[in-house]
């Protein structure tokens, strides 16, 4: 009796070893099977990263494309006054001619005096262009003055048109205009010392200019 009660012991210890055995084989299983599908699902196909990049780099190319562009084509505005078929303020690219501008304006009227004028002229912000008619008085410059200024390398402040005034140590394209319409208002300057009753321009910039410019 008492071995039968032994054998019974013994049944059930196996029982709990198989059973535990089984457990921890269970367990080790699922780990196992939980670490293999684990970087399969975080892995990114090497293609895709290839992909991903390769956008980045197209999008950088055309981000600094725009870029490029919008600092090319940065427009300005300037006046066209005078002998165009409309004269206006218009909108313009920075790097534009007067031609451009002329052509915005819907051209020169029969009138105009394109003699006088530079139509390569490089245009920039807020500039105000005035172009002459034929004959203008104060426009207009013989042949015998062009020589005779060429010759003695001054400027005729009573002729010289806005470009070749601006070539004046002290005078941009506002003091240049002002000139002009200086002498459209009062008439030719008598003696060079007149431009002094141009707003800005002091004796300091007629010392500078005095010795380049002349009148008729």
């Amino acid at each position: 009796m008492q071995e039968l009660i032994d054998w019974i012991r013994q049944l059930k210890v196996k029982k709990i070893y198989i059973i535990g055995m089984l457990i921890i084989m269970v367990i080790v299983y699922f780990s196992l099977l939980i670490n293999l599908k684990r970087p399969e699902e975080s892995e990114i196909p090497e293609e895709d990263i290839f992909r991903s990049s390769n956008d980045t780099i197209e999008e950088a190319d055309e981000a600094g494309a725009i870029s490029s562009i919008e600092t090319e084509n940065k427009d300005v505005m300037i006046e066209l006054k005078g002998q165009v078929e409309q004269p206006g303020v218009y909108k313009v690219e920075e790097n534009d001619r007067l031609i451009d501008a002329v052509k915005l304006a819907g051209g020169l009227t029969d009138n105009a005096d394109d003699r006088s004028i530079n139509m390569a002229l490089k245009i920039s912000d807020q500039m105000m262009i005035y172009i002459p008619f034929v004959g203008e008085e104060g426009v207009e410059e013989t042949e015998d003055e062009s020589v005779e200024n060429q010759a003695n390398h001054k400027i005729n402040i009573n002729s010289a048109e806005l470009q070749l005034l601006t070539e004046l140590n002290g005078i941009g394209n506002a003091r240049a205009q002002s000139i002009i319409e200086y002498r459209e208002e009062k008439g030719r300057f008598k003696e060079i010392e007149e431009i002094k009753n141009i707003s800005g321009i002091g004796e300091k910039i007629f010392e500078s200019i005095k010795d380049e410019i002349m009148v008729d």
